[in-house]
């Protein structure tokens, strides 16, 4: 599959991260270990260049099989990086996809991470032709569940033990998305 890119919004371009992106990575992760570590086991103080060059290559490799969509997220005017959203847990067969994203911590509360789900979503059901996206948010990761609830997303159901956090496991809402609701 290929696609045109950067996705543009407002304030974001959002495409693929590539080699030059890998110092600024460690650095938003590194920012970002308060907040987004709370929520994702992967960002933590020892996070370095060579796992955001790991990274990098497995997100190419999971867009070249179709297997998920991971993009950083570039402010317009300064062309830093302010996180990531992706499309990941796809299910072609049943035309199902999951949203997950992350916003630096000196950007956060800011709209980017809204901004970038209701740009994604789109991504999904014209390119990539789904018919439901989800979104999975811990039960206590209130910016994320807020997140999900601006950008439309309608709540379903908490599953439980459906996220491993560092400290075990916990319960999660789950949002859903449905093309046959989006504008044609």
């Amino acid at each position: 599959m290929t696609f045109d890119f950067p996705i543009e919004t407002a304030r974001l371009f959002i495409r693929p991260y590539s080699a030059s992106d890998i110092n600024e990575q460690t650095e938003a992760v590194l920012e970002s270990v308060t907040t987004v570590g709370r929520w994702l086991s992967w960002c933590t103080a020892d996070y370095t260049v060579r796992d955001a060059a790991e990274w990098f290559v497995i997100c190419d490799d999971a867009m070249k099989e179709g297997d998920a969509f991971t993009f950083g997220l570039f402010d317009k005017e300064t062309n830093q990086l302010i996180g990531s959203v992706t499309i990941n847990q796809l299910k072609p067969d049943m035309k199902i996809g999951n949203i997950g994203y992350w916003v630096r911590e000196s950007k956060q509360g800011l709209g980017y991470a809204h901004e970038a789900v209701l740009a994604i979503k789109q991504f999904g059901f014209r390119e990539l032709k789904l018919l439901r996206l989800e979104i999975v948010a811990a039960i206590d990761n209130k910016p994320s569940n807020r997140v999900a609830i601006k950008s439309g997303a309608r709540f379903e159901y908490v599953d439980k033990q459906r996220i491993q956090l560092k400290s075990g496991y916990v319960d999660a809402n789950v949002y859903g998305f449905f093309a046959s609701k989006e504008p044609t």
